[in-house]
């Protein structure tokens, strides 16, 4: 019996080793587990972790290398020249004086935009905004004075001499400063007031026979500017007067007669057989084509003309029409 009870205790004390060593087992997959996600989470962690991190990065080493527009304004007379300069292409820019309303004016991803505008009197704050084209807001204000005193731009003539000179003429209603100006190619030549309160400049520039550009460029005491161009051309040192005679196209009973000059004609003097026609020999014609259109009588004419240029060059044509 007691032998019984022995066998029955120890079949139960192994029973309850076995559960328990089954409950440690278990119970060691279960944390294994857990370490496992524990770990795959903190990679996933860490993995987050450090592209945010090199975004960041990214994003501070961009903005270092970006440069963000340039805004320059320059004063000249009357006028302020907003000069703008972004690398990354301008998208809009703003201005306005004061706290008046603003006026817009469109980059179209340009990298350098210019604007010019009139300067109130008195001083005057300028308020200027800049959109890139990523649509980052660069804010400047300048504040410029102007005085009442000269707000009036020189003005600029150019008037030749004869045919092969030209005067450039600036005056002011104040006082000059300087002038400059550029005859096609040549160098850029500087011409400066002598005088104190001086109001006019002049300057006299040969011209060449083929044409070129004149750029001219004023300033006054104020600092008012005034700018003008021309295309000018010279007559070649050869040039002669000549004439051409044709029969009306539509009228074979009339004849055109065309005569040139380049320097100018003065007057102009013909025979049709024994009867003469001319300009007023008192005026100078002063300018370079005459056209005249007159009858033609049946049978043989004689056409004999003189052609008197500004230069007093005379050029003397023949011609025999049978009609």
């Amino acid at each position: 019996m007691n032998q019984i009870l022995m066998t029955e205790n120890k079949n139960r004390e192994k029973k309850v080793k076995s559960e328990r060593n089954r409950g440690t087992n278990n119970s060691g997959n279960v944390s294994g587990i857990i370490k496992v996600f524990a770990l795959l989470i903190l990679i996933f962690g860490l993995a987050l972790s450090g592209n945010g991190t090199y975004a960041f990065m990214q994003n501070v080493k961009n903005a270092r290398n970006t440069k963000i527009p340039s805004v320059e304004v320059l004063k000249s007379g009357n006028t302020a020249k907003i000069t703008i300069k972004c690398e990354t292409g301008i998208r809009t820019i703003s201005y306005a004086w004061n706290n008046s309303n603003p006026t817009i004016v469109q980059g179209r991803g340009k990298t350098v935009l210019e604007q010019s505008v009139a300067i109130p009197t008195g001083e005057n704050r300028l308020n200027i905004s800049v959109i890139d084209s990523s649509g980052k807001i660069r804010r400047y204000v300048k504040t410029l004075k102007q005085d009442e005193k000269d707000v009036t731009e020189p003005v600029i003539e150019f008037k030749p001499d004869n045919t092969n000179t030209l005067q450039i003429i600036v005056t002011d209603d104040n006082a000059m400063d300087y002038i400059t100006y550029k005859y096609g190619d040549d160098e850029e030549i500087t011409v400066k007031a002598t005088s104190e309160g001086q109001t006019t400049i002049k300057a006299t520039i040969d011209v060449v026979a083929e044409e070129r550009l004149l750029k001219v460029e004023a300033v006054d005491k104020e600092q008012n500017v005034a700018t003008a161009e021309q295309r000018i051309k010279g007559v070649s040192v050869d040039s002669k007067p000549t004439a051409q005679l044709t029969l009306d196209p539509e009228d074979s009973s009339y004849a055109i007669l065309k005569v040139q000059d380049e320097y100018g004609l003065r007057m102009v003097d013909w025979f049709v057989n024994e009867q003469e026609y001319k300009t007023d020999p008192n005026t100078s014609l002063n300018q370079n084509t005459f056209e005249y259109r007159f009858k033609i009588e049946p049978g043989n004419t004689k056409i004999v003309l003189r052609v008197y240029n500004v230069r007093e060059q005379v050029e003397e044509f023949t011609w025999t029409i049978q009609n």
